[in-house]
């Protein structure tokens, strides 16, 4: 796929479904899924401005018309699969309306429910599944399913895991007419602040917020060694900030920056993969993160504020390596940057387009500064949105864009939409048989104790969900299963929590599945295994990050902020001790003592005790000197 056509599919991926030979009838179908998509953004508009519809109202309401996403036919597909999917819809819909009507007296019956809200309660489950393998694939309905068989007949199963046995109307009240199942935390999160936050991002999109993005990264970095590599680090950063989505910054930044990695030497694979990297990276970095900041505040019961607080070291860690590698990997190839044609002067794109930036930068303004609810803050930021479109815009133009913005937000808020209503049967499992309770003394036995181990099962658990499962899936399931045991470890809850948060992010680099991978692949032409193996090594950061949470300051959460500062100092060598390993380049390629010397200096540094930040400061220390006098010599060599 070209760079262009990988941009255009990006902004319109919702209409990829509707290729068919008849114009009118494909348009037909545009307009109608848009109407569809239209009418749940101005309900949900609604009820943040006015906050008038019930909470459960609006939950059945967002849900049915996500399904109705989800199940809309394809015009390329046969009249009977078309009018199957109707029927599909017909009875989402069916179903969640009744939960609307009915909850309230299903409540009450408990355990007791009649047979016609059973009949409604499984349909629902049976159609939540299929809509998610619809969206994200057979992995996450399997998991979900297996979790619902675990309910039933886990009293089969002898041992520890063994449960109570649980009647038919116990289980679908919990998962239909309870608060920890379909409608629990995870669709509640979504629909009280991912989704406006999702929308923000399709219309940031719209209104050329992204492509102001796009511009100054190359002000920026165009001229540096490794230019176009460190212009895909900070527009993937700049761009994720938003989004929120991996893939659909994959898609929207990648389509000029891997063109013009691989135009500046860089190989296919390699510019696919820092791209894919440095997009996930985009969920870590303040001040949207995709879906997994918002359940981390509504789970912990945290200000939304200190979440982006605590997260914005990790992030600059993070982005500090990846830009780092950018540069050694050009050192190495030996590449330079950009024509001096090519690169706008910051100072015109801040003076033609700065205007741009103002939305998100009211926005964190207003979340850390005014007091605001993060819903409120969000609705002044899509405001500010919607009148720079028109204040831009003209003709149609003034209004058309937020059409295309609503376009844009759409296939990320069917995907995590569904994907959050499946994992509410997972969480609705774990809550009624105790699971997560099961899962916290055999991690803790497992780790015998040790909060290290404890951390290494958990990241290994990550990666293999991440085989399988998106984000905000992966995300869900890790802490109903491993968060309580992190806890009961002695981490304090926030940090536990945001370490499983980035342990959950490999999601979207893992192969087989790697998302993001994916759709680098779509753009470069590489293959997407290939892709997701050097992702997994370039995306280091997000593997170690989480222990320098547990065992250093970095988060700000214990001690001083003087030894914070100095904990942020340790952690920062440390990444760049590790990111040169792992390029094995420096000023000149490493020899064997010099990677002997900076591996023990970054292992050093993520230490957590003083006599290892001593060894990590000495045996740097002798690297750089032993580097760059043998990179001298070297250099006299091959001038004389």
């Amino acid at each position: 796929m070209k760079g262009a056509e990988a941009k255009n599919s990006g902004s319109q991926l919702i209409l990829d479904d509707f290729a068919g030979s008849k114009e009118e009838e494909k348009g037909l179908f545009r307009v109608i899924y848009l109407i569809i998509a239209t009418v749940l953004t101005g309900i949900m508009v609604y009820y943040y401005i006015f906050s008038t519809i019930g909470q459960m109202e609006i939950l059945g309401i967002f849900l049915m018309l996500v399904m109705a996403m989800c199940f809309f036919p394809k015009i390329s597909a046969p009249k009977w699969k078309q009018a199957l999917d109707v029927l599909l819809m017909v009875l989402a819909g069916t179903s969640n309306l009744y939960m609307i009507l009915f909850n309230y007296e299903m409540k009450l019956k408990y355990a007791g429910l009649s047979p016609l809200d059973m009949v409604m309660g499984v349909m629902l489950i049976v159609l939540i599944l299929e809509a998610t393998r619809r969206k994200v694939g057979w992995a996450m309905p399997v998991i979900a399913a297996v979790f619902i068989l675990y309910t039933f007949f886990g009293h089969l199963i002898p041992g520890k895991f063994g449960t109570s046995p649980f009647s038919l109307s116990r289980v679908v009240s919990m998962f239909y007419a309870g608060t920890e199942g379909i409608y629990g935390s995870a669709l509640t999160t979504m629909v009280s602040t991912v989704f406006l936050f999702v929308l923000m991002g399709g219309l940031m999109e719209s209104t050329g917020v992204g492509q102001f993005f796009i511009n100054i990264s190359k002000a920026l970095c165009g001229k540096s060694v490794g230019g176009t590599a460190k212009i895909s680090v900070l527009c993937s950063m700049l761009f994720g900030s938003i989004s929120g989505s991996a893939v659909a910054n994959t898609v929207a930044t990648g389509s000029f920056t891997i063109p013009m990695m691989r135009q500046a030497g860089y190989s296919a694979p390699f510019a696919s993969a820092i791209t894919a990297v440095a997009s996930t990276g985009g969920q870590m970095m303040p001040p949207v993160m995709g879906a997994g900041a918002f359940l981390i505040a509504e789970l912990t019961g945290a200000p939304y504020s200190q979440v982006v607080l605590i997260s914005i070291i990790p992030a600059l860690l993070f982005y500090g390596a990846l830009f780092l590698e950018a540069d050694l990997q050009a050192k190495k190839q030996g590449m330079t940057g950009l024509p001096p044609e090519d690169i706008p002067r910051a100072r015109d794109v801040l003076r033609r387009e700065g205007a741009a930036a103002l939305p998100l930068l009211l926005l964190v303004i207003l979340i850390v500064f005014s007091g605001l609810t993060v819903v409120y803050a969000g609705v002044f930021a899509v405001g500010a949105l919607v009148l720079l479109g028109i204040i831009r815009g003209k003709g149609l133009g003034r209004v058309t864009f937020i059409l295309d913005g609503i376009k844009a937000a759409a296939p990320s808020i069917a995907s995590t939409s569904i994907c959050c209503a499946c994992a509410g049967l997972v969480i609705g499992s774990v809550t009624l048989t105790g699971l997560s309770y099961t899962f916290s003394s055999m991690l803790m036995n497992l780790a015998a104790g040790q909060l290290f181990l404890a951390l290494l099962l958990v990241m290994v658990l990550g990666f293999v969900l991440g085989m399988g499962l998106p984000t905000t899936p992966a995300f869900i399931i890790m802490i109903a299963v491993t968060g309580s045991g992190l806890v009961n470890m002695g981490l304090p809850i926030l940090t536990a929590y945001m370490i499983i948060f980035w342990f959950a992010q490999s999601a979207n680099i893992t192969p087989p599945v790697c998302m993001a991978a994916y759709a680098a692949a779509g753009i470069s032409g590489a293959k997407p295994m290939d892709i997701g193996v050097r992702a997994v090594k370039f995306g280091f950061p997000m593997f170690v990050i989480p222990f320098l949470m547990a065992y250093r300051g970095i988060l700000f959460d214990s001690g001083s902020i003087l030894s914070s500062s100095w904990d942020c100092v340790m952690a920062l060598l440390g990444v760049i001790a590790i990111t040169i390993l792992i390029i094995g380049h420096c000023k000149i390629s490493l020899n064997k003592l010099e990677r002997l010397l900076v591996a023990i200096a970054g292992i050093s540094f993520f230490y957590w005790a003083a006599v290892a930040d001593l060894i990590g400061i000495l045996t740097f220390s002798a690297f750089l000197i032993l580097h760059l006098s043998r990179s001298r010599r070297l250099n006299k060599a091959a001038l004389s």
